[in-house]
């Protein structure tokens, strides 16, 4: 294995630590100096070695300043601050667009004095408008949300972080602009600019990214629990998000724009800290080796649209060339998706392969009676039950903090102990990971459930919420899971790949329970829970297909995905 190589037991490794520290002092430098410069001085690392010497040493807790330390606190932090940036732009951005289609349908019927906006043909309007900013996003999304896993491994995590922090302050603004009462209403302005934010690759590219650093400073017996604590704060400002937009929108005489700068200055603050202040945890040489594969790539598709087009003989053989390069080029985008296709083991056996395929499937379910369908629901809900954004933002503060609460304190407990009763495998899937995956979609049904039978009353939702917040862990546990069976040197490519299917599926279900809900609206509204009620059932039964199989030793050169650096090219 690469750590024996180059480190040795862990054992060595603390005392090259100890070693380190008391060069350090001989030479008064901090240890943190003396050990990047050790680092650059070795021969390949892993994640696991780069937690050791960043977190677990003591002499370097001591030694560096906690903001200078790649931590989980470090990531968490961040994590708030930029979903209290989206949170705080999210139930407003609702309630000023149904009041900008509403002023809009006033003013084309300023003649009839008794015209009032019909609150379901805002419904309808509103949803179109739903509809194509999630299609023209989704297609953004599709195409940048594959690169910012390569990207993070190549320029680090905190600098690609920073990098989305810069668009969704630009793009923030530009939505804001073109919702104030000021400006003049066109609904393509207002897809528009809602979809600068999509270049940033979207929730699931920003939680790749995280998830990757999280993979760079935890182990992999710990990184089940710790995904679940990073994605708790997640929800957890999901909760306080809302609920502090609702009160800024209170106390602000109802101005709904308030939390939309609000937003706006915390985005602002992300960015400063990620671009000053916060340290990368990914060391340089293996941004390096990023890099240089990259580069490597790179030279050979440039080979090989020399070779293709130099081989034409007549214009016409030059424009097929030319247009099989950028086709395969196109096609190339797709690369971290294709890595999650794992190649055969040394004895033949697919399982991982088959495991990670159905553990993608499992997640694209789940989604789509959780978070696919959450623009459908929140329609609803100001549709059912006459909610406006305070009431929204309360709701979603509720289903925030109800799903934080899970993953902070229950999910920890629950796989203690599971962990006691069953033996964690560190390579492949095990029977921890399969009785909390089918325990949580079993409460996502029964929570569906409850919201299709009771759905007249507002409590119906609170019940759902409860329910989908005890399957909150299905997520981390999938991502965490599919994680064992790949490669640890190109982590940031493996979660960029699980971002690019999410996207996907964010791009076709959620303007399809839109579509549903808008053509049900005034005959049978709730009839669109009936697509996320049948999907999570069929989850259900497919984890029945998930088994515990005997622990191989893979080696990293056994579960890389197939090469794709010229795929498509011979």
């Amino acid at each position: 294995m690469a750590s024996q190589s180059n480190y040795g037991s862990h054992d060595s490794l603390h005392s090259d630590a100890d070693e380190l520290t008391a060069q350090a002092k001989r030479n008064n430098k901090s240890f943190s100096e003396t050990t990047l410069t050790s680092n650059d001085n070795t021969g390949p690392s892993e994640p696991e070695e780069n937690t050791l010497l960043y977190s677990t040493t003591s002499s370097a807790r001591n030694d560096e300043r906690w903001y200078n330390r790649p931590s989980i606190p470090i990531i968490c932090v961040l994590m708030f601050l930029l979903c209290l940036s989206d949170m705080l732009f999210f139930t407003p951005n609702v309630g000023l667009t149904m009041t900008k289609v509403c002023t809009h349908l006033n003013d084309e019927n300023i003649e009839d004095p008794e015209y009032q906006c019909d609150p379901a043909e805002v419904q309808v309007i509103v949803s179109e408008i739903t509809s194509a900013t999630l299609i023209i996003s989704g297609v953004i999304t599709t195409g940048t949300s594959m690169k910012w896993g390569g990207v993070s491994d190549r320029i680090g995590r905190v600098r690609a972080l920073a990098y989305m922090g810069t668009i969704k302050v630009i793009g923030n603004l530009l939505h804001t602009l073109a919702l104030l009462p000021s400006s003049p209403y066109s609904r393509w302005l207002i897809i528009l600019t809602s979809c600068i934010n999509a270049f940033t690759g979207g929730t699931f590219a920003f939680m790749a990214t995280a998830n990757s650093y999280v993979s760079d400073v935890t182990k992999q017996k710990d990184r089940t629990v710790q995904l679940s604590v990073v994605l708790s704060i997640m929800h957890a400002t999901m909760g306080i998000g809302p609920m502090l937009s609702s009160f800024l929108i209170k106390f602000s005489d109802g101005r709904d724009q308030v939390p939309l700068f609000g937003s706006i200055a915390i985005g602002a603050i992300f960015t400063l800290l990620c671009f000053k202040l916060v340290r990368e945890p990914r060391t340089e040489e293996s941004r390096l080796k990023s890099q240089s594969e990259h580069d490597k790539h790179l030279q050979q598709m440039q080979e090989k649209k020399k070779s293709m087009v130099s081989d034409a003989d007549n214009s016409k053989e030059k424009i097929l060339a030319y247009t099989k390069y950028y086709a395969i080029e196109i096609f190339g985008l797709y690369k971290p998706m294709k890595k999650l296709w794992l190649k055969p083991t040394e004895t033949g056996s697919l399982i991982p392969r088959y495991t990670v395929i159905l553990l993608l499937a499992l997640d694209l379910l789940s989604m789509s009676a959780t978070i696919a369908m959450g623009p459908a629901l929140i329609l609803f809900a100001t549709y059912r039950y006459n909610w406006r954004s305070v009431e929204l933002g309360y709701l979603v503060s509720l289903l925030g903090i109800l799903r934080s609460l899970m993953l902070v304190v229950l999910a920890p407990l629950l796989l203690k102990l599971l962990k006691k009763k069953f033996t964690a495998l560190d390579r492949s899937v095990d029977n921890v990971d399969i009785i909390s995956l089918r325990g949580s979609m079993i409460c996502i049904f029964i929570g569906l459930c409850c919201m299709i039978r009771w759905n007249k009353h507002f409590q119906a939702i609170i019940l759902y919420g409860f329910f989908a917040s005890l399957g909150a862990i299905d997520s981390p546990t999938i991502q965490s899971t599919i994680i064992k069976y790949c490669s640890k040197n190109n982590t940031g490519e493996y979660f960029g790949g699980i971002a690019l299917i999410r996207s996907f599926a964010m791009f076709v279900i959620p303007p399809l329970l839109l579509k549903i809900y808008a053509s049900t609206v005034e005959t049978k509204p709730e009839l669109f829970f009936y697509v996320p009620l049948v999907s999570i059932a069929i989850a259900i039964f497919l984890t029945m297909f998930l088994g515990v199989h005997e622990e191989e030793q893979y080696s990293d050169s056994d579960v890389m995905s197939i090469d794709t650096t010229t795929d498509g090219m011979d």
